[in-house]
C-alpha cells in the first residue's frame, strides 16, 4: 500500500509541474491576441471566483487579519506575475521560466539579509552557476550575440517578488488557513493586474474559442488543478523527491515552447538549462541533507506557481 501511494504521490507532482511548465507555453500564445495584464485578470479573477464556491464555508469566517495577512502575500504574488508576464509577452516560454526560476536562489540569499541566517556556501556556488547559465539562455543566435533586454530585465525582477511571496506565505500561513490564504492572493492579484491594465493596456478586442479553451487551461489545470494536486500528494513522497520534481518545470516549458512555438535553441541554451537545473537540484539536495528531513513542507514553501 505504501509503495503504491508513494506512486500515485509521484504521479501527482509529476502532473502538477508539467501544468506549471505548459502554463508558459499556453500564456504565451494568450499573449499574442492579450495584453498581459488583461491575461493575469481574466485568469485569476476566474479563478477566485471558482474557489470562493468551493470554500464558500471557510470564506464566512475570514477574519480581518485574514484579509491583511492575504493581501501582503498577494501584493508580492500579483507585481510578481505583471512583471513575469509582461517579460513573457517579448521572450520565448523557455526563457522566461529559465529565468524565473532564479527565485528559489534568491530565497535563502533574502533570508539571509532579513533573518541574519547565513545559507551556506553551496548557496553562493549554486547562485553564482545560476548566473552563469542565465547569462548563457539569453543567447540569442538571430543576431549572433547574447542580449538581455526588457523582457529578461522584467522576468527577473519577478523573480524578486516571487521571493517576497514566499517569505510572506511562510511566515502568514502559521497564522491563517492556507486555502484562504490561496483565495485572498487570487483576490489581490486580480486587482491588481486590472489596475495595470486599465492603466497601460488597451482593452482586448480579439476572441476565439482557441482562446477561450487556452483561458480554461490555465484557470483550471495550471492555476487550480496544478495546486491542488500538490497539496494532496505532497504528503507521499519525501521533500527531497518532490524538490527534485518541482525543479523540472521549466525543461518542460523549454520542450513544449520548442514542439508547440517553434522557438529557436542553440547549444549555449541547453548548456545553460543545464547548469541552472543542477545548481536547483544540487542546492534542494543540501538543503534536504543539512536538515535531515526534517520539515517536509519545504518544496511547497519554495513553489510560487
Amino acid at each position: 500500500m505504501e509503495k503504491k501511494t508513494h506512486y500515485i504521490g509521484t504521479t501527482g507532482l509529476i502532473l502538477a509541474t508539467f501544468f506549471w511548465g505548459a502554463e508558459f507555453v499556453v500564456e504565451k500564445d494568450v499573449l499574442a491576441l492579450i495584453s498581459p495584464n488583461y491575461s493575469n485578470a481574466i485568469r485569476f479573477g476566474s479563478a477566485s471566483i471558482i474557489c470562493t464556491f468551493f470554500l464558500f464555508q471557510k470564506v464566512k469566517k475570514i477574519k480581518i487579519q485574514d484579509i491583511i495577512n492575504g493581501s501582503i502575500t498577494g501584493i508580492f504574488m500579483g507585481v510578481g506575475f505583471a512583471f513575469q508576464t509582461m517579460g513573457l509577452s517579448t521572450i520565448g516560454a523557455g526563457e522566461n521560466a529559465l529565468i524565473c526560476s532564479a527565485y528559489i536562489l534568491i530565497i535563502p540569499l533574502a533570508e539571509w539579509a532579513i533573518f541574519k541566517d547565513y545559507p551556506g556556501n553551496h548557496t553562493f556556488f549554486c547562485a553564482v552557476l545560476v548566473l552563469i547559465g542565465v547569462y548563457l539562455v539569453t543567447y540569442d543566435p538571430d543576431i549572433n550575440s547574447f542580449s538581455f533586454d526588457a523582457g529578461e530585465l522584467l522576468t527577473l525582477i519577478s523573480a524578486f517578488f516571487y521571493t517576497g511571496a514566499i517569505i510572506s506565505i511562510n511566515y502568514f500561513s502559521s497564522k491563517t488557513d492556507p486555502a484562504i490564504l490561496t483565495l485572498i492572493q487570487f483576490y489581490t492579484t486580480t486587482f491588481i493586474a486590472l489596475f495595470l491594465a486599465l492603466l497601460i493596456e488597451k482593452r482586448p478586442v480579439q476572441f476565439n474559442g482557441l482562446l477561450i479553451v487556452e483561458f480554461i487551461y490555465l484557470i483550471i489545470f495550471a492555476t487550480i488543478g496544478a495546486q491542488m494536486l500538490m497539496n494532496f500528494c505532497i504528503k507521499y513522497v519525501s521533500s527531497s523527491a518532490a524538490g527534485m520534481i518541482f525543479s523540472t518545470e521549466f525543461l518542460f516549458a523549454i520542450v513544449l515552447g520548442v514542439i508547440f512555438l517553434k522557438e529557436k535553441t542553440g547549444l549555449l541554451f541547453w548548456i545553460g538549462a543545464a547548469l541552472m537545473l543542477g545548481a536547483i537540484t544540487f542546492y534542494q539536495y543540501r538543503e534536504i541533507k543539512n536538515k535531515q528531513e526534517e520539515v517536509i513542507e519545504f518544496p511547497t514553501s519554495y513553489k510560487i506557481r
